[in-house]
Order: C-alpha cells, then sequence, then structure tokens
C-alpha cells in the first residue's frame, strides 16, 4: 500500500518521523517498525477506521526497541477514548525496552501518577519526574499529547496547551 500523508505545500510532516501507527492493526504506517501484541489486544472501531482496544490491565503493544533515544525536540500525540472521568493507565511509553529498562518519557492518565485513578493528562519522564499537566480530559474521544520543545514539556489535550509545564529531563 502506498503511504499517504496529508502535507502542508512545503511537505514537512515526514521531517523527522520515526514511526506512525493508525493503531488499527500492529503495523507502522510510515517504516517498518511495527508492534507485536501481547495478550490479546482487539481491534474494533474507533474514532478513524479500527482501532486498538486494550483492557485495562494486561494486554499492550510493544516494539521490541524504543522508537527514539532523542530527549528533546520529540512529540507524541494519539486519539483515546476515555469511558469515565475514573481511569488510569498508560497511553504510550518511549524508552521501556524488551528488558524493562525505562529511560525514556511517557503519556497517560490518571489523578497524581498513571497508577491511580483520575481524569488528569499525566506525563512521565522515567526516573526523574511524574508530570501533572493540571488539566482534567474529559470522557469520550479525545486527541492528546505531549511535546517537548526547547527543554520544556507541555500537555495538549484536542489542541489545546495545558497550563502547567515542566521542564524535567528524561
Amino acid at each position: 500500500m502506498a503511504k499517504r500523508f496529508q502535507v502542508d505545500t512545503d511537505k514537512t510532516l515526514t521531517t523527522g518521523l520515526v514511526s506512525y501507527f493508525k493503531l488499527d492493526d500492529v503495523n507502522d504506517f510510515y517504516d517498518g517498525n511495527h508492534l507485536t501484541n501481547y495478550n490479546a489486544v482487539t481491534f474494533e472501531a474507533g474514532k478513524i477506521s479500527n482501532s486498538a482496544k486494550f483492557n485495562g490491565s494486561t494486554n499492550y503493544l510493544q516494539r521490541a526497541n524504543v522508537l527514539s533515544t532523542a530527549i528533546d525536540n520529540v512529540s507524541m500525540f494519539m486519539w483515546v477514548n476515555i469511558p469515565t472521568t475514573s481511569e488510569k493507565g498508560c497511553f504510550m511509553h518511549n524508552g521501556l525496552d524488551t528488558t524493562g529498562t525505562s529511560n525514556g518519557y511517557a503519556l497517560g492518565v490518571g489523578e497524581t501518577n498513571y497508577d491511580d485513578l483520575g481524569n488528569k493528562l499525566i506525563g512521565l519522564c522515567d526516573n526523574v519526574a511524574w508530570m501533572v499537566f493540571g488539566t482534567t480530559i474529559g470522557t469520550g474521544w479525545h486527541f492528546v499529547g505531549m511535546i517537548r520543545n526547547a527543554g520544556t514539556w507541555t500537555g495538549y489535550i484536542d489542541g489545546v496547551a495545558a497550563a502547567t509545564t515542566f521542564t524535567s529531563t528524561p
């Protein structure tokens, strides 16, 4: 299948792109960095096409290696469906390898971290700091993410930057 992206006139969308996971299956749409399905993640109707459905406790998708070792000028964004205002868990983690070594960054939902129930957008710099962006996500489908630009992390919900930023380094 041909790679298709909607790009601006300068065609900059793919500049520096490492991977693009639509999560309608385990394949990397941009490159060959495919995921492995652990404990039966299912794929069903989502916001756009199909989407991965996780059971909230034991199933996950993982790459054999980290996506990127960059620690600045990085971003991660995704569509998530939050069923209630009392949820917990990690949406995406870059830096956890198959040996269990954590040295990267992650994004999820919780109250003070993504291991406790809540509805706030939570970032993590492994072994350094939890980053509570201070903004509740709400319920239903939302486009969430975080960017580290020039040393500062900023969380986003539906294109709006969270008021709280952080300067933790992974």
